[in-house]
């Protein structure tokens, strides 16, 4: 089965879709990703493949149908991370740090009206990209969903293929637009540009605040995108699995469980634990830290081999 899980996880990496279809499967694909290589290895493990997507349609059911869709409303409680989010996104400093951008470029586009209608589908069908947070007159922080129709979808175009710098031009956009902070309560906290730069070849630039997504969300949202996009082109309906629950829903179970009686022990050793006078932390570092904070960082990349790869792949699996 490790082996099934790494086909799963490199098809996932090259943006390959499978769908169970009964005794068989249909892959969902990008032309230029699938590759004869790929085909071959789907082929030669394909009742191992249909096994393993049984099983992930069995646990997924399960634990939705732990999850209960709750009433409609006017507002919802955050979860936990939500409200972490919120309270460091107050200070003014802080909150250009939860912007999530992502920016993806492809040739398979020559129709950019039908490229922004798939991007109004993926809003429409995912409520927490139509969220929205505000705190009544108690302090109680709550989170609001707009109605499709409501919701003032951002999504520009700009042509560039004319020009001789056109991903210059994109550079220093994607540069700009990422230090324009989102506001949380009259949003939206999502928003995106299409980019022509060249006959066919597109970039498509997306923003958000990380109170309603994050990097795992990210690969889905696209996913959407371009299944929705590929069902306009071919006039179908887009072959998506259907939400038996959003964020919100979540959110509420979430909350529900804090309240059980399971979860008072770990709560309480921790109330207990940072009770009285706390130490002021001293780590050890090689620079002192800044009288004024700020969220200045550095990124360090480094390349594993996929052999080392696939044994964490393996580990990870191993303790899930």
């Amino acid at each position: 089965m490790s082996e099934i899980k790494q086909i799963v996880t490199d098809l996932r990496e090259a943006n390959i879709r499978l769908v169970l279809k009964g005794e068989n499967i249909e892959i969902k694909a990008p032309k230029s990703a699938l590759t004869p290589e790929i085909i071959g290895r789907i082929k030669a493990n394909k009742e191992g493949l249909i096994n393993y997507l049984k099983a992930s349609e069995e646990n997924d059911e399960k634990a939705f149908s732990a999850i209960p869709k709750i009433a409609v409303s006017n507002q919802y409680k955050l979860s936990s991370a939500q409200h972490r989010i919120w309270v460091l996104s107050q200070f003014e400093e802080g909150n250009l740090s939860f912007n999530i951008p992502r920016v993806l470029s492809f040739e398979e586009g020559n129709n950019e009206d039908l490229l922004i209608q798939a991007i109004a589908k993926t809003v429409e069908r995912h409520d927490i990209l139509r969220t929205l947070f505000f705190q009544d007159e108690e302090g109680e922080v709550w989170q609001r969903i707009l109605a499709p129709e409501k919701f003032d979808l951002q999504i520009e175009f700009k042509d560039f293929s004319v020009e001789e710098n056109s991903q210059d031009l994109v550079d220093n956009y994607v540069k700009a637009d990422n230090q324009l902070a989102f506001d949380l309560e009259k949003g939206p906290l999502f928003r995106g540009v299409l980019f022509k730069i060249g006959e066919g070849k597109f970039t498509f630039y997306f923003n958000t605040h990380h109170i309603i997504c994050d990097g795992w969300s990210m690969d889905i949202l696209m996913r959407d995108v371009f299944v929705f996009y590929q069902a306009l082109v071919s006039q179908k309906e887009a072959e998506l699995p259907s939400l038996p629950i959003q964020y919100v829903d979540y959110a509420h179970w979430q909350l529900g469980q804090f309240k059980e009686a399971k979860e008072n022990p770990s709560k309480n050793y921790w109330l207990n634990r940072f009770s009285g006078d706390l130490p002021v932390l001293d780590l050890v570092n090689t620079t002192n830290r800044p009288l004024v904070r700020t969220f200045n960082g550095e990124t360090l990349e480094t390349f594993l081999s996929k052999e080392l790869t696939r044994k964490l792949n393996e580990l990870c699996t191993t303790y899930n």
